[in-house]
């Protein structure tokens, strides 16, 4: 897999204090090769987030995998911690006074103002789906076994009992 970012959580705790631990490590791993979406309970093993209670003085660099292509070997690249607003996306606007064909490119603009011409990476807040704003909910249902990569898995005589732990998801 391939290494994606470290992240400290005493630095995170320092910004924005959550309900992840105030000290430790969190690394990001995704298979890259099979750029798997999480759809599918088969994904399971595509990616890969650890924490690490350790020092992180005590880490050692090591090389990538044997085998993984050399367009999966990011270089380090240092990121700087800031809090922000994070907007819901305008599909959980569960109100009547937003009106898409009106609102919709203003809320847009305002959501993704905070990031500014810097690219969309964040840490907790609320998810920027590409196509609908069921993340949670999707991650809920595929990690107890439902494939919802197609519209029948959602008839999964499992989901009704399954849906309500979709509010523990959080977005790392």
């Amino acid at each position: 897999m391939a290494f994606l970012a470290q992240l400290s959580l005493a630095e995170l705790d320092a910004v924005l204090p959550s309900f992840l631990p105030s000290a430790g490590f969190l690394f990001f791993f995704y298979d890259q090769e099979q750029q798997v979406w999480g759809f599918d309970p088969n994904d399971l093993g595509g990616w890969r987030v650890l924490y690490a209670t350790d020092d992180c003085a005590a880490l050692a660099e090591r090389t990538a995998p044997e085998g993984l292509k050399a367009e999966y070997v990011y270089h380090p690249t240092a990121v700087t911690l800031r809090r922000i607003g994070s907007l819901p996306d305008s599909q959980r606007l569960a109100t009547p006074e937003f009106e898409w064909s009106r609102d919709g490119d203003a809320y847009s603009k305002l959501s993704s103002s905070a990031f500014g011409e810097l690219p969309r990476h964040q840490v907790l807040g609320y998810p920027a789906p590409v196509q609908g704003d069921d993340m949670e909910e999707e991650c809920q249902l595929a990690s107890n076994g439902v494939y919802v990569g197609s519209p029948a898995g959602y008839c999964d005589p499992r989901v009704p009992a399954l849906k309500p732990g979709a509010k523990d998801w959080k977005l790392l």
